[in-house]
């Protein structure tokens, strides 16, 4: 900007005009002349014998002091605005790593409930098959039974055709008897008969072993039934044990990967809050750090503005002391001239 383009404004400081030239508006320019002529009139109020250039140089030094405290204040701020930034970065970064964390656990319990429903689907199996297995060999010992009730009834229809066989065999013996009585001319037909009671005691005969060997089939079959519906009993047991044994150990698998999940997800949280703790306490640490820092920069300033107020204050008084030492010694050599010349 040229001297064409910078704003003149005369202002009032202490009872004198100045005639000020800059680039910041006219309203900034007196504002700025007001606050010094301010400073004039107060530091005057406080050392009333001063005079001028000893007023503006103690303004002055008031002056660096406040600009000093409010420099000190916006540097505090900043930097606390500058903690709180990176306070938030971390609070982001912890964020993001409980994103993270939360993320594994659902997968990790997501897994979880796939491998439950296998272990679930796998049970569901093992009990179908087992279903199964019984369905089956309640249909082999049905056969059976079926079987052994046929072999009955077969036993009980050769058993009727002996009763029958042996009530034919008792009508010929009473044939016979009454056939005695009509002398030897039946003896013929006594042989016959004699020879077919002998056919039919051979096939009583034979119609008794077959029936012990029905008999002896039959109590086989019963024991045959009786072993397999043992072995069957055996078989539903072992499977029912089998079955209890594996729904123990799935639900045990199931218990111990829901604690472990429990586990892992407390661990994590715990690991979660600990670094979020420690984070805020670093922080806590790290405004005191700087507000300590910031307050004895003040006391520092301070000391310094407080030391510098004093040197100017002796300067004032030792100046102030030599000029009424030095007004004194005129008046003493005006008043000595006086007399010199009276």
């Amino acid at each position: 900007m040229s001297n064409g383009d910078k704003i003149r404004v005369t202002v009032d400081i202490y009872g004198m005009e100045y005639k000020l030239m800059g680039a910041s508006s006219a309203g900034y320019t007196k504002r700025v002349a007001e606050y010094v002529n301010e400073q004039m009139h107060q530091t005057a109020k406080l050392f009333p014998r001063l005079d001028t250039p000893r007023l503006a140089v103690l303004a002055s030094v008031n002056m660096a002091d406040e600009y000093f405290k409010m420099r000190t204040q916006i540097d505090e701020v900043q930097q606390q605005l500058q903690n709180a930034k990176e306070l938030g970065e971390r609070y982001t970064v912890l964020e993001e790593n409980l994103r993270l964390i939360q993320e594994s656990s659902e997968q990790e319990a997501a897994r979880f409930r796939e491998r439950e429903q296998e272990l679930s689907d796998e049970v569901e199996r093992s009990r179908e098959q087992a279903g199964r297995t019984e369905r089956e060999l309640e249909a082999e010992r049905l056969g059976r039974a079926a079987s052994a009730e046929q072999h009955a009834r077969e036993l009980g229809k050769l058993q009727e055709s002996a009763d029958e066989l042996l009530e034919a065999n008792l009508l010929l013996e009473e044939s016979v008897k009454s056939q005695e009585l009509k002398g030897s001319a039946l003896e013929n037909d006594l042989l016959r008969l004699n020879e077919t009671n002998r056919k039919l005691e051979s096939a009583n005969l034979q119609l008794e072993e077959t029936y012990g060997q029905l008999r002896e089939s039959y109590s086989q079959l019963e024991i045959t039934n009786s072993q397999q519906v043992e072995s069957f009993e055996l078989k539903q047991k072992q499977m029912a044990e089998q079955m209890a044994e594996q729904e123990e150990q799935l639900l045990q698998e199931l218990v111990t990967q829901q604690e472990t999940y429990k586990k892992t997800i407390e661990e994590q949280r715990g690991k979660a809050k600990q670094a979020i703790e420690e984070e805020r306490r670093k922080a806590e640490q790290a405004v005191k750090e700087e507000r300590r820092k910031a307050e004895q920069l003040l006391n520092d300033e301070r000391q310094k503005a407080q030391q510098t107020l004093a040197a100017a204050r002796s300067q004032s008084e030792e100046a102030l002391k030599a000029a009424l030492e030095a007004e004194r010694e005129k008046a003493e050599q005006a008043l000595s001239a006086a007399r010199s010349e009276g």
